[in-house]
């Protein structure tokens, strides 16, 4: 029986591949690099009995969701901790996507050991919708926050000192009234101010969302 071992180095619009093809006691090798474009051509390499690894990165997850249902096994591994066990010297994409291969198959034929295979636990697909909106959430929370220490920065600037638990509430309802602010200032102020203020009703939609999603799927309410 051909059982086929696949390292997939991952990038943002492409990736590299190394393929070691085991039947029986005969072994050969493939390489190559596939654009994500061309992914589904890739797909129709594979077959039931095949093994594929990926490192960890911000694709890896998606990747090994869709080869999964024609391959036997995908496995993600921990990029950091692989390289430090496995790719001292030279580095190259041609040499990560071999070396993937290569201990992907040992590990397989070992037996799976798996301290000496650092993989990644691969989340249903539930936890890793929940994980992008709770990660957009909290790009919104900095951004609003960012928001508010710029325009404290710029009335600094004019020495003006605000003691109010709502600056943008405050730079929404009241700019006008600081009048020792510039007609520049007033407009860069009432910028941030209009863009933290979108920001925030985006990130209370998303908390909404969050909390939605969490009782539909884990039937357990989740802090924000």
């Amino acid at each position: 029986m051909e059982v086929s071992y696949y390292g997939i180095d991952l990038h943002s619009s492409n990736f590299f591949w190394h393929r070691i093809i085991k039947s029986g006691e005969e072994e050969k090798r493939e390489k190559g690099k596939c654009d994500l474009i061309d992914f589904e051509k890739f797909i129709k390499k594979l077959t039931p009995e095949d093994y594929i690894c990926v490192e960890s990165s911000s694709g890896s997850f998606e990747f090994s969701k869709r080869v999964e249902k024609h391959i036997k096994e995908a496995i993600v591994i921990h990029a950091y901790d692989f390289k430090s066990l496995y790719l001292s010297g030279k580095k190259t994409d041609a040499i990560d996507s071999r070396k993937l291969a290569e201990r992907l198959k040992y590990y397989i034929a070992s037996g799976k050991t798996d301290e000496d295979f650092p993989k990644v636990y691969i989340p249903e697909n539930e936890v890793i919708e929940l994980r992008k909106l709770v990660s957009y959430h909290e790009f919104l929370k900095e951004s609003v926050t960012s928001k508010k220490n710029q325009i404290h920065a710029r009335l600094r600037a004019k020495l003006i000192k605000i003691e109010c638990r709502d600056i943008i509430k405050e730079m929404a309802e009241n700019l006008d009234e600081y009048k020792t602010l510039s007609d520049v200032d007033k407009m860069i102020i009432s910028s941030i101010t209009a863009n933290a203020q979108s920001e925030t009703y985006e990130k209370d939609c998303i908390e909404k969302e969050i909390e939605k999603y969490a009782v539909k799927y884990f039937k357990e309410d989740t802090e924000i």
